[in-house]
């Protein structure tokens, strides 16, 4: 029988045992209940493994199939700040010396996000672009690391906290950056990619890395699965994976080899110039493929941040100028086509200067009555002034928009300029006048040279070509495009007589003279347009460009150059056919295009008429 003090002793030993029940389950209702949400974000943390699969971003070929951009993949490594603790200091020394980084360096960034989230900062990139075997060094480096702990007297805390620091404290993730085999060829067609604000996957920025950003990206996949105490996945814990499904190639027309050769021949007449920049298309006449696009100045595409950004654009697309006398190509085919005029059809020219509505014309030269083959030749404004009052806003419109004026170019192209065309009802003769030779109108030099290869490919319009996608992998098998049938913009015998016309300007006495070659026959257009801005033309500020066929009577290329704001001459037949030619000749020896005169044959020249093809 239990005495009193007894009774005592059990009512305390019982109270305790409540006590410490009530406790263990307040203490399980915060763990189960209250704290539920948070610790098991907290578990997750460190027992769950998510990853995006990150397709490779594909490359971009050549014609010929010689790689203009490929991915490297390589990896962002991050460090946790919280494992740091009081030891920024120490965790600093070993990670510096692993990564190749100043200690100070990682103090700083752990520092700065400690303030700007005190113990609530994340994962911080502490190196970025580090190539993956490096990085396979420094894991396993970073396994066997002390920390500057001596191991042997370790208390369970260094323990602990040495544990962290071997598994967690570093880690990577997959990045990949672009390389250029022939460094800044192409760099303004081909454009650049760069991480995204999330980081991991590149993002198309201008050119073709942006137009065909998807197409070469791919989409990514997924991976969601448990991960070790080291954070290593297991992959028989995985409850979700989904493969990334990669990009495809591009398969540009351009043809490499020529596209050095007329960079360098752009950017040497550009310096000779003294010009503000410039640009050259090929283009193959029956295909409407374009075998080479330069501009200059242009840029690194792997440090584009070396270049104002202006460089970064394509002038060929990007650019929107007025076409001067280039024009007159297009306004002759409307006169032709709707049969008001012929070559030989006499027009007179005022002996240079004619009123019209409110403006006075002006040609360089005083010229009386001549034919419409003369004008053309020596690029008469007052001729094509009188021709498109002929024509009238509705037909000289819808004849410019036949030939791709108005609108964006058909080719796919980010950036690309919308031209400003000519309204059918306008109802300003000033205006009507001045378009008809390339005035108040604006393209762009690849609209030109797209128009220029319908006349050459006898009057019919194709949609042209500057990239086609390409299943990546072996055999490179290309995904055909839906086909469009060429449509008819003027007729057969309107482009012969257009052809006919442009072989005399590349001619003695032609504004194209200078462009003249012993081995080729050459058919040309030039135009020299002033420019302008919000206040109208600007003095002395010039665009000069020229538009030619190789070889004249059978065109196979359309080749244009043309230069902005020359400060050496800025008449087109004085400072771009020269380039014509030269580009001419270098694509035909590359192309196999076999000369149209004899061997040895000489040219007359007569002095150059270089005035006659300015507005």
């Amino acid at each position: 029988m239990l005495r009193a003090g007894q009774y005592k002793w059990l009512f305390f030993f019982a109270a305790a045992l409540l006590a410490g029940f009530v406790g263990l389950g307040a203490r399980c209702y915060a763990i189960q209940v209250t704290r539920f949400e948070e610790l098991s974000a907290e578990g997750r943390r460190y027992t769950q493994y998510h990853r995006v699969l990150l397709p490779r971003r594909r490359e971009i070929l050549d014609r010929n199939g010689l790689r203009l951009v490929v991915s490297v993949p390589e990896k962002t490594v991050l460090l946790d700040p919280e494992l740091c603790g009081p030891d920024v200091a120490r965790v600093a020394e070993t990670c510096g010396r692993l990564l190749k980084l100043s200690p100070a360096e990682i103090t700083r960034a752990v520092e700065a996000a400690e303030k700007r989230a005190p113990g609530k900062h994340g994962a911080i990139v502490i190196k970025r672009h580090v190539p993956v075997a490096e990085w396979d060094a420094v894991s396993s480096a970073l396994r066997l690391e002390t920390f500057g702990l001596e191991s042997g007297t370790l208390s369970r805390r260094d323990s602990q906290r040495l544990g962290a620091w071997r598994s967690r404290l570093l880690w990577a993730t997959e990045s990949e950056v672009r390389q250029y085999p022939y460094g800044s060829r192409l760099a303004q067609v081909l454009g650049i990619a760069t991480p995204s604000d999330e980081g991991g996957s590149l993002v198309g920025q201008c050119g073709l890395e942006l137009t065909y950003d998807e197409t070469l990206r791919g989409r990514p996949g997924v991976c969601d699965s448990e991960q070790d105490a080291m954070g290593i996945e297991l992959p028989a814990r995985r409850v979700r994976y989904e493969p990334a499904v990669p990009g495809k190639d591009l398969r540009l027309t351009i043809d490499l080899p020529l596209q050095q050769a007329v960079e360098d021949l752009l950017s040497n007449t550009v310096s000779s110039a003294q010009a503000d920049g410039g640009c050259a298309i090929v283009m193959d006449a029956a295909s409407f493929e374009f075998l080479a696009i330069a501009g200059s100045p242009s840029f690194n595409p792997a440090a584009p941040g070396g270049s104002p950004m202006g460089n970064w654009s394509c002038p060929a697309f990007a650019s929107r100028v007025e076409p001067g006398s280039v024009a007159k190509l297009f306004t002759l085919a409307a006169g032709l086509e709707y049969g008001l005029i012929t070559l030989d059809s006499s027009v007179y020219c005022e002996q240079g200067a004619w009123r019209t509505g409110r403006v006075v014309l002006h040609d360089h030269s005083a010229l009386g009555t001549v034919t419409f083959r003369e004008g053309f030749v020596r690029s008469s404004n007052i001729a094509f002034g009188k021709l498109g009052q002929q024509l009238g806003a509705a037909r000289l419109s819808q004849t410019l928009r036949s030939f791709g004026f108005g609108h964006a170019p058909e080719v796919r192209f980010a950036g690309a300029a919308v031209g400003l065309g000519l309204s059918p009802s306008e109802p300003s003769v000033e205006k009507l006048v001045q378009a008809s030779f390339g005035q108040g109108i604006a393209v762009s030099p690849a609209q030109l040279a797209i128009a220029a290869c319908a006349i050459a490919h006898g009057g019919t319009m194709c949609r042209p070509v500057l990239a086609r996608e390409v299943e990546a992998g072996a055999g490179q098998a290309e995904i055909a495009a839906a086909p469009e049938l060429p449509r008819r913009v003027i007729s057969e015998a309107t482009a012969r007589q257009i052809l006919e016309a442009c072989k005399a300007v590349a001619a003695p006495g032609g504004t194209a003279e200078s462009a003249m070659s012993p081995r080729f026959t050459f058919g040309a257009k030039t135009g020299t347009s002033q420019k302008s801005n919000e206040h109208g033309y600007r003095p002395g500020a010039y665009y000069s460009t020229i538009i030619g066929f190789l070889p004249a009577d059978h065109p196979r290329l359309v080749i244009l150059a043309a230069l902005d704001e020359p400060k050496q001459g800025y008449y087109a037949g004085v400072v771009v056919s020269p380039l014509f030619r030269a580009i001419a000749e270098r694509a035909a020896e590359r192309l196999g295009i076999a000369p149209d005169k004899a061997p040895g044959a000489m040219v007359a020249r007569s002095r150059p008429n270089s005035r006659e093809d300015k507005p």
